[in-house]
């Protein structure tokens, strides 16, 4: 999915992986959600609730998301902020 200046919408958010132009809908949303899920627990530090309301979800919904997306939790994120934990499980 090209956004304005022909970058994926991944890659406009940020994402660490990058998504073919023709590649199925449904890895392109996974993408997508998987740089909003990571983003969402850097911003909470790790603390899983709080990513949950954040991303308007409630906490089993995103636990399953990050195990159906395989998000390692305990990985240092590669975008983490100077002084931020490398990850924390809530």
């Amino acid at each position: 999915m090209a956004a304005p200046g022909g970058e994926s919408v991944a890659d406009q958010a940020g994402g660490a992986e990058a998504i073919a132009e023709d590649a199925p809908l449904a890895d392109k949303v996974a993408a997508l959600e998987r740089v909003e899920i990571e983003a969402a627990l850097r911003r909470a530090r790790g603390v899983k609730s709080r990513a949950a309301e954040a991303l308007g979800l409630s906490r089993p919904t995103l636990d399953k998301k990050i195990a159906d997306l395989g998000i390692d939790l305990w990985r240092a994120p590669e975008a983490a902020e100077p002084g931020e934990p490398r990850g924390r499980r809530s």
